[in-house]
């Protein structure tokens, strides 16, 4: 027995003999993980607080979770209960259904809550520790609960690490180079299309060897591919057409406002739109599975923006229009009470104003010819 599987069964040996909340504290912190509203936190990010920001983010999120899932299908490592029948996972939990290595679970911890951390590290200190301190957590529970090795997780967190600092470097070189987005967007596409055909092609291991069904391997895939296309896509999208105003010189009220359009279409999208769409396939393949984080991408980098710019540019319409009303509403009251007793005034002089002026040519003609006068 490898030292990785006696670690896993003395952990076993620990959660047995702890109190069920102990458990139930990691099972509770896992799932949080991976929550359908955990996409939040990259919407917040990119639509309050800093675009260059939230698309790290969105980057690391969704490049890490594409490799990590490709190369787990790649590789084929079976979970830990199915190498050592006496493991146990934790019951609290559903059992995992797909392959082992790299960890899925660790990949998004880092991906999302150690980005979001290394993005506002400057800004908020405090918060940075929390979400780093929650990624160790969700790290150590996918040993606790035994659902990996530790190998699984190390290899995860520094292939997560690895993501944030290549979507660093590439969204410095794209905010110093703008021209290069279409560069950026062919590359993704073939990138999109290579791991496309690939998903489809590939053979996969029988069930009977791995316990894991090759049409999950390929649900997996295509999921985590759309959620990559939906990026490139999304992003481009925005970049080019829509460029919606950075919240870094937005006030707060117009942040809180985006927040609520934003949280309200995210939830529609989760709680309303994705349970009609769950019940469709396309032979095996769920639709909804396998078109899930590319929907979610485009709503939230490119139609949610769109939606934020088409507001503002109503309210200042509207605004406009109103000072437009207020001036033209002023010009009515000027030129009925005060423009016509102007032009008056100009038109037809007084008779006093006349005999003056009368008198002053006489004076000057005097005093041009006096011979004459006398």
């Amino acid at each position: 027995m490898g030292l990785d599987l006696q670690y896993l069964h003395w952990l076993q040996n620990i959660r047995e003999h702890n109190p069920e909340f102990v458990e139930r504290f990691f099972v509770f912190i896992t799932e949080l993980d991976v929550n359908a509203f955990i996409v939040l936190i990259p919407c917040i990010l990119f639509w309050c607080f800093s675009k260059h920001a939230g698309q790290i983010v969105f980057f690391t999120y969704n490049v890490g979770t594409c490799f990590n899932t490709i190369l787990k299908n790649i590789l084929c490592i079976r979970r830990p209960f199915v190498r050592d029948l006496t493991l146990h996972p934790s019951e609290l939990t559903a059992r995992p259904a797909n392959y082992s290595f790299p960890s899925g679970h660790s990949t998004i911890a880092v991906n999302i809550f150690g980005s979001a951390g290394w993005v506002i590290r400057n800004t908020y200190k405090i918060l940075t520790w929390i979400l780093w301190t929650f990624v160790i957590l969700v790290l150590f529970s996918r040993n606790y609960l035994g659902a990996h090795t530790p190998q699984d997780v190390i290899v995860a967190s520094i292939f997560g690490i690895m993501m944030i600092c290549i979507a660093e470097l590439i969204f410095k070189y794209l905010k110093e180079h703008p021209e290069k987005d279409t560069v950026f967007f062919i590359v993704g596409i073939i990138i999109s299309i290579i791991l496309y055909i690939y998903t489809i092609f590939r053979g996969y291991p029988p069930v009977e060897v791995t316990s894991v069904k090759p049409i999950q391997s390929i649900t997996d895939n295509l999921r985590a591919i759309g959620g990559f296309l939906g990026l490139v896509i999304g992003l481009y999208l925005e970049r080019k057409f829509v460029k919606f105003k950075d919240p870094e010189k937005i006030s707060t009220s117009e942040k809180w406002a985006r927040f609520i359009i934003g949280f309200m279409t995210i939830a529609i999208l989760i709680l309303i739109i994705y349970p009609i769409m769950k019940p469709f396939k396309i032979g095996d393949i769920s639709i909804f599975k396998a078109t899930q984080f590319f929907i979610q991408n485009i709503v939230a980098l490119f139609f949610i923006p769109l939606m934020f710019d088409s507001i503002s540019n109503w309210f200042k319409t509207k605004q406009n229009i109103k000072i437009e009303e207020k001036r033209t509403i002023l010009d009515c009251i000027y030129d009925l009470f005060y423009k016509e007793d102007n032009q008056k005034k100009i038109k037809e002089p007084k008779a006093q104003d006349i005999k003056i002026e009368d008198k002053k040519k006489r004076k000057k003609a005097k005093l041009k010819n006096p011979h004459k006068t006398a």
